[in-house]
């Protein structure tokens, strides 16, 4: 990005939006990254929600994100001629450890459902990385510790 020339300064937002392409087929997207995307966005959406919120039932919002999230990785497609063994596994243990969250969270404390949640989606970043370094070649992709 930093290497593109653009003059998105004299654009408004409108009409630089309207180029970016959209054209949906499905709900739940389908491929690697639309649903993989699309779940890290119900974690990260829960969080944030858990983390601003002042009400003593802000954890309500936690476990359905988790369920839309599971939902959206039942939808990721892993080619196996693209992804290593280790990237392949990481994601069949991502989506595992989502449904393990899903079904302990109830006699969880408020800090351990908090604490496991950031700690999960830092693993996302961490699997993105990993992704980054096996599809692009970026070898000094680092999945950041900032939530």
């Amino acid at each position: 990005m930093a290497t593109a020339k653009t003059t998105a300064a004299t654009k408004s937002f409108k009409e630089l939006n309207d180029k970016l392409p959209y054209n949906p087929q499905t709900q739940n997207g389908k491929g690697f990254l639309p649903p993989f995307l699309r779940a890290l966005s119900h974690l990260l959406y829960g969080l944030g929600r858990v983390s601003d919120s002042k009400d003593a039932d802000k954890f309500v919002f936690l476990k359905p994100e988790i369920k839309d999230a599971i939902e959206h990785l039942n939808n990721v497609e892993v080619d196996t001629k693209v992804f290593s063994k280790a990237a392949q596994e990481s994601l069949v243990i991502l989506k595992q450890s989502l449904e393990a969250y899903e079904r302990e969270y109830e006699p969880w404390t408020e800090d351990e459902k908090l604490s496991n949640m950031k700690s999960l989606v830092n693993k996302v970043m961490s699997i993105a990385s990993m992704l980054d370094r096996e599809f692009l070649g970026i070898r000094n992709s680092d999945p950041g510790s900032a939530l």
